[in-house]
């Protein structure tokens, strides 16, 4: 980066080809959102973590070799030290009080604030790492909400404090991270100024991949991801864990909300024109939905964008002005998704012979023909079988859900896939079981392949 000391979003706009490493994950995360032609971001710029290496660089000695213990006590499996943890904490966040921070910067940060002298900003502490899917630090960072411009160089050094918190100190202890590797960059981000706002997961945390969860609820979104505030839960069926498309408009059969009392909401302080105070909800609105369905429809597309943008699950934050507009404000991955293999289950077919609860002697039976007859039917057509095959696919054609049997359709599809040129029948037996076209996982490139060099042998043995 150079002599640069603050970036703009459209540095990062368009197609990302620039560094993104000293963004830190919020600003990583800001800089991808920015990138979605259908997605409204608020402005915003970032003091790139190179300058906190500046600032840390400027650490005296003594302070030094007093977090380089803490971190070595850690190394060696001793316990952590709360008091020792606080007491360096301190001592550290006292010497950034005291510090003069880069002139260069700040020079750069009275401009920028000119510039928009009539908004108000959030400031947010964005560490490198951090809203990953390995390591969140959620919480640990400060945030100042509606900072004026001419405060923002006391904002950004207040973030910085935050770098060296109890708390961050802590969790990198406790995560066995070098205290000295931690880098932080800083948000500066036009307040949005939300009138409902909240946080939607595009598939249930609990594991439920078909099925988006939102909390929503007045006022900012400080309150909703804090817990300080009551919460409508929203939960939007998606129909299947691969779909990228929602109807619309969408049914009211999909969207289910259960609606609770708001009495609070955190606002800006209008009494001193900056700042967050929390208020009253008005009486006609505490007890109505926080959002329209309307909303709910529009918020749940722009979240399928961000998903399929991002190839991942996403934790998205978001707000309404008082507009109806929908502006997204962070996005990050869900890291509280069970790990596992997706299974495509159905029992649309099977059921006709096994209706209702059947015992796990039935199914392991059920299992075992399902496997040997099918596995015999593969091999007829010359298409070989090895042991792991006969593990992974013919033996979990069918599964036990809760008491019933399933098909286990991802495996159906894998087995059909091991005889070359059957991609056509796919399709009939789709339609034959009442399955939604384009469930069907795709093959790898070089699978493909090697499907079509067997193809004509394998097809000589069938007409043999």
């Amino acid at each position: 980066m150079g002599s640069v000391v603050l970036l703009t979003a459209k540095d990062f706009a368009g197609p990302m080809q620039q560094d993104l490493t000293s963004l830190g994950g919020k600003g990583k995360n800001l800089a991808f959102l920015s990138s979605i032609a259908t997605i409204h971001v608020p402005s915003w710029a970032c003091v790139p973590a190179e300058i906190f290496d500046q600032v840390q660089g400027q650490m005296p000695q003594h302070l030094a070799a007093e977090l380089s213990l803490l971190s070595e006590g850690t190394a060696n499996s001793a316990p952590l030290d709360p008091q020792e943890i606080d007491r360096v904490s301190t001592k550290l966040r006292a010497w950034l009080d005291g510090l003069c921070l880069p002139p260069e910067l700040q020079a750069a940060l009275e401009q920028w604030g000119g510039l928009h002298n009539h908004k108000l900003f959030a400031v947010r502490s964005s560490a490198l790492g951090e809203d990953s899917g390995g390591h969140s630090f959620a919480g640990q960072f400060d945030t100042l909400l509606f900072v004026r411009p001419d405060a923002l160089i006391d904002a950004v050094r207040r973030c910085y404090q935050s770098a060296f918190g109890t708390r961050v100190l802590a969790y990198l202890l406790k995560s066995k991270i070098p205290t000295g590797q931690l880098r932080m960059s800083v948000i500066l981000q036009e307040m949005w100024p939300s009138v409902a706002s909240g946080v939607l997961f595009t598939c249930n945390p609990e594991g439920r991949l078909d099925e988006m969860v939102a909390v929503a609820g007045y006022g900012l979104g400080e309150g909703i991801v804090s817990d300080r505030v009551e919460t409508d839960q929203i939960i939007i069926r998606r129909g299947s864990p691969l779909a990228r498309t929602l109807p619309s408009p969408l049914a009211a059969t999909a969207i289910s909300v259960a609606v609770r009392q708001k009495t609070e909401q955190i606002i800006l302080d209008l009494a001193v024109g900056h700042g967050t105070i929390v208020a009253e909800v008005p009486v006609e609105l505490q007890d109505r939905p926080a959002l329209t369905d309307q909303q709910i429809e529009s918020l749940a597309h722009a979240a399928l964008a961000i998903e399929e943008a991002a190839g991942s699950p996403q934790d998205i934050e978001w707000g309404f002005d008082a507009l109806g507009q929908l502006a997204i404000l962070q996005t990050r991955p869900i890291t509280t998704i069970p790990a596992g293999d997706f299974f495509l289950c159905d029992n649309s077919n099977v059921s006709e012979s096994y209706p209702g609860i059947s015992s796990p002697l039935t199914f392991d039976v059920v299992r075992r023909l399902y496997s040997l007859i099918f596995e015999a039917f593969i091999k007829s057509t010359g298409t070989p079988v090895d042991t792991n095959q006969r593990h992974s696919i013919f033996d979990q054609l069918v599964v036990h859900v809760q008491g019933r049997i399933y098909y286990n359709l991802s495996n159906w599809y894998a087995m059909l896939r091991m005889v070359p040129g059957t991609s056509k029948f796919i399709k009939v037996w789709e339609e034959m079981l009442g399955i939604t076209p384009g469930h069907a996982p795709p093959r790898p490139s070089l699978q493909k392949a090697i499907d079509v060099a067997r193809a004509t042998q394998t097809h000589s043995i069938i007409l043999a």
